[in-house]
């Protein structure tokens, strides 16, 4: 799997009169195909994400909103499991 980037481009006027180009990056992350029936419900929703470094790699958690997961909310809870897994992994476990 590769992530894929996409660099959008649009126009907009200054108050000069002239036009400028404004560029942005957009980062797709593609969804193996055995994957696809579990996203399939979220198509269509209004998604938070939240991303997290790890040592190799990163973690990415979607999520429609916030809501307590225990004592947490879920967006924090996965940064604390992503900590854990930092602490975890800086021993090399790789």
């Amino acid at each position: 799997m590769r992530l894929v980037r996409l660099v959008g481009r649009s126009w907009y006027r200054v108050k000069s009169g002239e036009k400028k180009l404004s560029r942005y990056d957009r980062i797709l992350v593609p969804v193996p195909i055995e994957h696809r029936e579990i996203i399939r419900p979220w198509l269509g929703q209004d998604l938070k994400v939240k991303v997290e470094p790890i040592k190799n790699g990163f973690g990415i958690l979607v999520y429609p909103e916030d809501y307590l997961y225990g004592l947490y909310t879920l967006s924090r809870r996965f940064e604390i499991l992503m900590t854990q897994l930092r602490r975890d992994t800086s021993v090399d476990a790789f």
